[in-house]
């Protein structure tokens, strides 16, 4: 059923504020308080908090039991796996990006440019030490 005007928006928006809460997590903040994702996505805290409650139930998120912290969770990879598993191309690439890291001895990514982002959709972590 489609809205009009106004609480069309109003739905729409709630979906966009729950989506950069996912998208406020990275490799360099896995994890996050509740006051860091509603600084971060620059919400209320108890917006933040009805958000992270909803996409907790659904498994979008997990929260630590003992430090409070959240991070992604299952359902996440479960709808990533769906996107690796649908699309050849990672499929045809995989031999590629196999052959690339055993003569670079480098990690090696295959990227998607979403909007003006890349994102990573299937990496091969180097043999290497750090």
């Amino acid at each position: 059923m489609v809205k009009e005007g106004g609480d069309f928006l109003r739905g729409a928006q709630i979906v966009h504020r729950a989506l950069q809460i996912l998208e406020a997590f990275s490799p360099q903040y896995p994890a996050l308080t509740l006051a860091e994702l509603s600084v971060a996505v620059g919400l209320t805290a108890p917006t933040a908090h009805r958000l992270l409650r909803a996409l907790l139930e659904k498994g979008f998120v997990v929260q630590h039991p003992h430090t409070k912290c959240y991070s992604l969770g299952p359902s996440i990879a479960r709808m990533a796996a769906f996107v690796q598993g649908r699309d050849d191309v990672i499929v045809v690439a995989h031999p590629a990006m196999e052959r690339l890291r055993e003569l670079s001895g480098e990690t090696v990514g295959f990227h998607w440019l979403v909007g003006d982002r890349r994102v990573c959709v299937h990496e091969l972590v180097s043999d290497h030490r750090l």
